[in-house]
């Protein structure tokens, strides 16, 4: 009997392989996972993602980023050392959290990724869309959750985190979902303001995806306790957007 290689999850929500044989039936909301998670971080999925720059108008109109390969370092830094790491292991703990119903963690959560927004822009940013996915998730959501916050400023990270794992979608797979959705719109948004054609696009986000592989794998032995960053001209080009004095995008 021939063989097959699956990859399942483990009780974290992370990836495990096992091997089964030829005929064996996988479970079917797989399926339904990933129709859900491309429906949630599809450029239609009204959270308005493409009205922010996350600082990356400012970075281009001082020439900070100016070429393709500024573009996928300046992404990968993100991914590795800043907001999008962040924004991981938020998520991570949110799903965490939700599947343990500690709401009291939960909440500790959300206030933590209030006070490590950098400024007034990266917290509009995170809470406007966070409260926009969390209402338009609904759609999907169990109608008996019992998940409310002492806050109604649903920040995007937790807000992913708990609708993922209300409707049973495993921690893996929301994670890369998430970090995608989060570099393919900033790549939209340099495609715009660089000259950097469709294929220059599909390498930067190809050879992005091949770190964020790393990047996730290094989520399952991290915590809360590794929160932190340094791609501080990211953050500092956020704080500077609201003095630029034309801008198209919000942040």
């Amino acid at each position: 009997m021939s063989m097959n290689t699956v990859i399942a999850m483990d009780e974290g929500g992370y990836r495990i392989k096992h091997v089964v044989g030829e005929g064996t039936t996988l479970n079917t909301p797989m399926l339904a996972q990933q129709l859900l998670l491309q429906s949630w971080f599809s450029p239609l999925f009204p959270i308005g993602s493409f009205a922010y720059s996350h600082g990356l108008e400012t970075a281009i109109n001082a020439g900070l980023v100016a070429s393709v390969t500024d573009a996928q370092n300046w992404l990968s830094d993100l991914s590795r050392y800043g907001s999008l790491w962040n924004d991981l292991l938020l998520l991570q703990a949110a799903w965490q959290a939700t599947a343990t119903q500690d709401i009291a963690e939960l909440n500790t959560i959300n206030q933590l990724a209030l006070a490590l927004a950098p400024c007034k822009e990266r917290l509009s940013e995170t809470c406007n869309q966070g409260e926009a996915f969390w209402a338009a998730a609904q759609a999907w959501l169990p109608a008996d959750h019992k998940i409310v916050l002492e806050d109604d400023s649903w920040t995007q990270p937790v807000a992913a985190g708990v609708t993922a794992q209300l409707c049973g979608v495993e921690l893996t797979a929301v994670l890369a979902a998430y970090a995608h959705g989060f570099l393919g719109n900033l790549i939209s948004i340099l495609q715009r303001a660089l000259p950097m054609g469709q294929v220059d696009a599909m390498q930067t986000l190809a050879a992005l995806l091949r770190e964020l592989e790393e990047v996730i794998a290094a989520l399952s032995t991290s915590s809360l306790d590794d929160l932190g960053g340094c791609a501080l001209m990211s953050d500092l080009c956020a704080m500077a957007h609201s003095d630029e004095t034309t801008r198209i995008y919000r942040t």
